[in-house]
């Protein structure tokens, strides 16, 4: 009889280990969910760690954050920030290549004496919605603003070329694109004496 009620305990302490958690709900929705009862207050606390206590370095930079349903998920903080520079060189294009969160993006400038565009794909295997909401140009001062919106191919398509601006020698083209999924990024393609592209890109959201 005792050897039967130690197995019955020991299958239910099993059942607890594998079974959700729940602080003032009968019916969690992960491992452990806490229902505070008052909107706006997460119901949990950390005796040991408050905004007072110092902060550890991590390369990248990543936060505690929530998703929709409330679960505590892993983020990036932004900006993010990824660059690249090339030499022209008309037979590899691909070189310029960045990908950042969604997108990847480069500029089609590959020999002197042409002008250059932003071409831009998803950098997943969906297709993608972006806006270009405006592009600064300098080269003696000039801007231009204009929206263009487009569908992207997805990483295994072409690229879209969006010309709404010209990448001369010595100029800088400023970028701001927002995407479908609430994205927002910000693309420099500046040209070196038509010797070196550079292209920067940053996640701003």
């Amino acid at each position: 009889m005792k050897k039967l009620i130690i197995i019955a305990l020991l299958l239910f302490a099993g059942n607890l280990l594998n079974a959700q958690v729940g602080i003032g709900t009968i019916t969690p929705g992960n491992t452990l969910e806490i229902n505070s009862s008052t909107t706006g207050e997460s119901g949990l606390r950390f005796t040991q760690l408050n905004s007072n206590s110092a902060a550890v370095s991590n390369t990248p930079a990543k936060v505690l954050g929530l998703n929709t349903a409330g679960d505590v998920v892993f983020t990036a903080l932004y900006p993010q920030v990824v660059s690249v520079n090339t030499t022209l060189d008309a037979n590899t294009p691909a070189n310029t290549t960045l990908t950042l969160g969604e997108l990847e993006f480069r500029t089609d400038k590959t020999t002197t004496g042409n002008t250059g565009n932003i071409q831009i794909r998803s950098s997943t295997a969906s297709t993608l919605v972006v806006t270009i909401l405006g592009h600064e140009e300098w080269s003696g001062g000039s801007s231009n603003y204009i929206a263009v919106s487009s569908t992207l191919n997805n990483n295994s398509g072409a690229f879209t070329t969006f010309s709404v601006g010209s990448l001369n020698s010595n100029e800088v083209l400023i970028y701001r694109i927002g995407t479908a999924g609430g994205g927002f990024y910000q693309i420099t393609l500046l040209n070196r004496n038509d010797t070196d592209i550079f292209v920067i890109g940053e996640k701003l959201k």
